[in-house]
């Protein structure tokens, strides 16, 4: 199929796709297996979006537009183009995330294509909030995914940040809440986390996963 686009907007539409390839300058707090690199949102982006295409050939989860979903998941780290990351286990801080990567992503969208960074906004907002199946399920693969990847570094990402199983607990508490297929694939990764001696140790006041 064979659409046109104004020059203008064209510059626009290029000019914020460009923008966009900042994210891979980002580091997140967690290292790429193997090596002595941190992750960076892109990449954390891609894995997060392999474990939900896995949900949804292995799950056989027909309720979901899986469309949606990808898109949602595409977008969520965007703002930290602008706010930088924030990691997940960095408790005081992601009280007030929200609203610094709000913040980030007006900053990031401003002065380009307007319909676009509309939708690109929407779709944050509507992952933020929960506000369908597919955002809650992004959600989970989204939190999923940080597990995999300390399990993929041997638990470097936990071990540099003090984590406890406690907090390991809160932090995916709303995978085994909206996911029971997920749930199930959480406790095996924490089970091969413990064979391998570098699962997290429990704090006094955690309770059993």
């Amino acid at each position: 199929m064979r659409t046109g686009v104004s020059p203008d907007r064209a510059s626009a539409l290029v000019e914020l796709l460009c923008r966009f390839d900042a994210l891979k300058r980002v580091e997140r707090s967690d290292y790429v297996g193997g090596t002595n690199r941190r992750e960076n949102p892109a990449e954390h982006t891609w894995h997060a979006l392999l474990v939900l295409m896995t949900y949804r050939y292995v799950s056989g989860d027909t309720t979901i537009d899986y469309a949606k979903a990808y898109e949602l998941l595409i977008v969520h780290d965007l703002p930290e183009i602008i706010a930088g990351d924030i990691p997940i286990f960095d408790e005081p801080t992601i009280a007030i995330a929200h609203a610094r990567e709000r913040a980030g992503l007006t900053e990031l969208v401003s002065n380009t294509d307007p319909d676009f960074a509309t939708i690109i906004s929407q779709h944050w907002e509507e992952f933020e909030a929960l506000a369908s199946a597919e955002a809650k399920l992004a959600k989970v693969s989204d939190r999923f995914q940080p597990m995999l990847q300390n399990l993929s570094s041997s638990g470097r990402g936990w071990q540099e940040r003090s984590v406890t199983l406690e907090q390991i607990e809160r932090i995916t508490g709303i995978v085994r809440e909206h996911s029971d297929f997920f749930a199930t694939l959480l406790m095996a990764m924490l089970q091969a986390a413990e064979r391998g001696k570098f699962l997290p140790r429990p704090s006094e006041k955690s309770t059993p996963l």
